[in-house]
């Protein structure tokens, strides 16, 4: 497979300077959003090294847009901070480059552009950390891949594990966060708390330091990227704490991913989830060739589960031959499995989907203890499943909230697939006279494609004719953009509401108007916060009104932020 080294500093330092990349800083990233699109000359960030002014934009630079500060920016070794304490954890963690800007690097010329270099590259971060890929073994994993529905298995895995392995301890990591980066990694179920991941951080930071001390490397070379930080940072956490059994989401793809160093012996089970075009720069631009590297988990003489109901022939042989290389034992969940949930779900095709996933992680998790093996349940119901569910709850991911006699339907969709389960969940609850209040971003894809597939979507669920006209529906289109502009950032000019303009433009123009008429009112807002404000006010004036958030993970994840302003919860 071709393949593209750019984990090097320097690789990294010329592509960077050479385009318009944008400050990833965590903590800019909660004020300004994923999708800022501030250039890194005018950004402090980019210049200083250690991140210690933090949302400082200007337009004045202390120093040139310099190739050594591009290195010094972009490695992951950045000047040590002063304090220990947990946002000195998270200053630290914001100064490693930023999983995006990896992704943004390819440039999707190569069917098959991954690094293949990365898992021998992973393994020797983990020798550096303390570890071997000998040491994973004393856990066993459940291994997740695959485009939508890893978060989903992986926490309906974790409850049936929880359910069925008392004395035993659990542990999860996936991704992204939403709120807290805590989320990413859990103990039997619940985020770690501030303490422990402040002091496994610095003990998994001063290792990879004193090991490149030891190497000889420059600090600049002392840590990996993100997620391969975070992912080094579960194990070391799992292993400090004894875990027994893991449930692990790959991040992206799954051959090169920092999580596929598991040897055979750690995995219990590979699961593969739902399969559909995404990251395509790096995967490729068929499902077939997402597929290939989904499989990449796959275990000589392990286990491997994928849903094969509603897959292409040609998708279903990329993982049967994929299967043979790697030497796994490969299920494929026939469509009966899916028709017999079909049966005792509501219609509701996000209930649906979900009693499958969780018809998955049921196999999984039995894998996992090695109590049944997959024939054996392919014709059985999942016995612990209605207590997992019900002790289940995956934020972001088909999420209701009830708050001050309104509801809140929050759900991450980003895919054609994905929000078409969105548009089924609106038909399925927004009826009668209810107002239909939705807020929508998407920022990295195309935002008027998904929107648009949104609205015919929602038609093609419901017999209701003129069904959105009857709703006179307020539409609300942010940025991701946490708050608003601060008066440095407004020196910058006014962020870039392109996006949202477009979108704008689609509800009312003759396409737009066929389905919602001129009545739909619209608003186009830079940030989040002033976005759960107006739909709190147009809400107000109804007895019956729902809120809809989709399209963006991270526009979910800064409305929750904003939701939960005030009642107590953690805000980070």
């Amino acid at each position: 497979m071709p393949s593209r080294s750019l984990t090097s500093p320097r690789v990294l330092a010329r592509h960077i300077v050479s385009s318009s990349h944008t400050c990833q800083n965590l903590r800019c990233a909660a004020l300004n959003g994923d999708a800022a699109k501030r250039p890194l000359h005018s950004c402090q960030h980019f210049r200083r090294t250690g991140f210690e002014e933090k949302h400082s934009i200007t337009n004045e630079p202390r120093h040139g847009t310099s190739f050594k500060a591009a290195v010094r920016h972009w490695s992951s070794g950045t000047r040590e901070a002063k304090g220990r304490t947990y946002s000195d954890a998270l200053e630290r963690l914001d100064s490693l480059t930023q999983n995006r800007d990896i992704t943004k690097a390819f440039d999707g010329k190569d069917s098959k552009a991954a690094n293949e270099a990365a898992i021998p590259e992973m393994i020797t971060w983990l020798r550096r950390a303390g570890y071997t890929t000998d040491q994973l073994s004393q856990m066993q994993h459940i291994h997740v891949a695959g485009t939508k529905g890893k978060g989903t298995v992986c926490a309906y895995a974790t409850r049936l594990l929880l359910n069925g392995t008392q004395g035993k301890r659990v542990g999860t990591y996936t991704s992204p966060h939403l709120v807290t980066v805590r989320e990413r990694i859990a103990l039997d179920g619940s985020p770690v708390s501030k303490q422990l991941f402040t002091e496994a951080f610095f003990e998994l930071w001063d290792r990879l330091g004193e090991a490149a001390q030891r190497e000889g490397l420059p600090e600049r070379e002392a840590r990996p990227f993100f997620f391969r930080f975070m992912t080094l940072l579960a194990w070391h956490i799992f292993i400090r704490e004894k875990v027994d059994v893991v449930v692990m989401e790959c991040g992206i793809g799954g051959e090169y991913d920092a999580t596929n160093i598991l040897p055979p012996a750690a995995v219990a089970t590979a699961v593969i989830t739902h399969l559909e075009l995404d990251h395509t720069a790096m995967l490729g631009n068929t499902v077939e060739s997402i597929a290939w590297h989904k499989s990449g988990i796959f275990k000589q003489g392990r286990p491997a589960i994928a849903y094969a109901g509603d897959m292409a022939e040609s998708v279903k042989n990329v993982l049967v031959q994929r299967a043979k290389e790697k030497g796994a034992n490969l299920y494929l969940i026939p469509k009966e499995v899916l028709d017999r949930v079909c049966k005792q779900s509501p219609d509701d095709v996000i209930a649906v989907k979900n009693h499958m996933l969780a018809d998955m992680a049921v196999i999984a998790q039995q894998q996992g203890l090695s109590t049944k093996s997959i024939s054996e349940y392919s014709s059985q119901s999942g016995g612990d499943l209605p207590q997992a569910w019900e002790k289940m709850h995956v934020p972001g991911r088909g999420e209701v909230l009830q708050m001050d006699g309104k509801t809140w339907y929050l759900d991450g969709a980003h895919t054609q697939d994905s929000i078409a389960n969105v548009a089924s969940w609106i038909a399925a609850h927004v009826s009668g006279n209810d107002k239909l209040i939705v807020i929508f971003n998407q920022q990295e894809r195309d935002a008027v494609q998904l929107l648009k597939h949104l609205v015919r979507s929602v038609e093609s669920y419901t017999d209701e004719p003129s069904w959105w006209t009857s709703k006179s529906p307020s539409f609300i289109f942010p940025r991701n953009n946490l708050m608003v502009q601060t008066n440095n950032e407004l020196k910058q000019g006014a962020r870039d509401l392109s996006v949202q303009e477009e979108a704008s433009r689609w509800v009312r123009s003759p396409d737009g108007a066929k389905l919602m008429s001129t009545k739909a009112q619209i608003t186009v807002l830079d940030n989040v916060n002033d976005a759960v404000a107006q739909a709190k006010e147009i809400a107000a004036g109804h007895s019956k009104a729902k809120i809809v958030v989709t399209g963006s993970m991270y526009l979910v994840g800064a409305v929750l932020k904003t939701l939960q302003r005030g009642t107590g919860d953690e805000i980070e």
